[in-house]
């Protein structure tokens, strides 16, 4: 619906938060996904895509909820960097601008963690690949 494409025609690797690790820190199924994605399938456009009201990026600014949860822990310290840059902005923020703007600059720190992967580093070097990071904003209803 949001990028009003058919089946087979995008090729989507969902994971919370719309983390990209580092490379080489967190080799795993994100890692691979993004190298057989554009180094077999030869995908042309690869979007980072985070949305509005983030249980991930509430999770991120309350770190304290989701302690129980060793993994997702772990996952979000992927996110921290972001917080950073959210936090470091002079802006007076309310909670819910605080949170869209640390949703915003996470897609900006997993595009910037993305092309510390080799095969997008070489193909963007190459000029056949074109990075993009979109914010969903979800409506709530009145």
């Amino acid at each position: 619906m949001l990028t009003q494409t058919k089946p087979g025609e995008l090729f989507i690797c969902r994971v919370i938060g719309n983390i990209v690790p580092r490379y080489p820190k967190t080799i795993g199924g994100v890692s691979a996904t993004i190298e057989y994605a554009v180094g077999v399938l030869g995908v042309a456009d690869v979007i980072v895509c985070g949305h509005t009201d983030c249980g991930v990026m509430k999770g991120v600014l309350n770190p304290k909820a989701l302690k129980p949860l060793a993994n997702v822990t772990a996952w979000l310290h992927h996110a921290q960097a972001a917080r950073r840059a959210a936090r470091s902005s002079k802006e007076i923020l309310t909670d819910a601008q605080f949170q869209i703007a640390l949703t915003e600059r996470n897609v900006v720190q997993q595009l910037k963690n993305l092309r510390t992967h080799p095969i997008i580093a070489a193909r963007l070097r190459h000029g056949d690949l074109r990075i993009h990071g979109w914010v969903y904003h979800i409506a709530k209803e009145r």
